[in-house]
């Protein structure tokens, strides 16, 4: 597992906070699996180049990828989730239709190797689901 961010170094994290150490993005061009967590500076880092960019060559290469809360605007914003079902936080829906997902109230939506999920809860049963669909994909 790797954390990875635009701005390389300590993010604090909330509940509880406590610093999460992350490392840059180039050096982990095509990971095997993405998750994208939510927050609340998805806006900012969505008109970050870098990390659009990034964000957009990861999870078109990356065998599974799972998006959590607003996590799920941050795919939508690069492409990611056009014209496909998707969830997020419960506040999201709007903002997902604006960016092209089809917003769905669900708890989880699957997409066989994307999965969008509302939150922490549903993020971790998501995630099982998605650790399964990823082992028996084919390359």
């Amino acid at each position: 597992v790797r954390l990875v961010s635009a701005d390389a170094g300590p993010i604090v994290g909330v509940e509880p906070a406590r610093p999460i150490i992350t490392e840059p993005l180039a050096p982990v061009p095509e990971p095997y699996g993405l998750v994208v967590p939510g927050g609340l500076a998805w806006k900012s880092e969505a008109a970050r180049p870098e990390v659009a960019a990034w964000l957009g060559h990861a999870a078109t290469s990356a065998r599974g990828v799972q998006a959590v809360s607003t996590g799920s605007l941050l795919l939508a914003s690069v492409g990611l989730l056009e014209a496909r079902e998707a969830t997020g936080h419960w506040l999201a829906g709007e903002l997902l239709a604006d960016l092209g997902a089809r917003p769905s109230t669900a708890r989880i939506v699957h997409g066989r190797l994307l999965v969008t999920a509302t939150g922490a809860r549903s993020g971790i049963e998501a995630a099982a689901d998605l650790a399964k669909e990823m082992r028996f994909a084919p390359r």
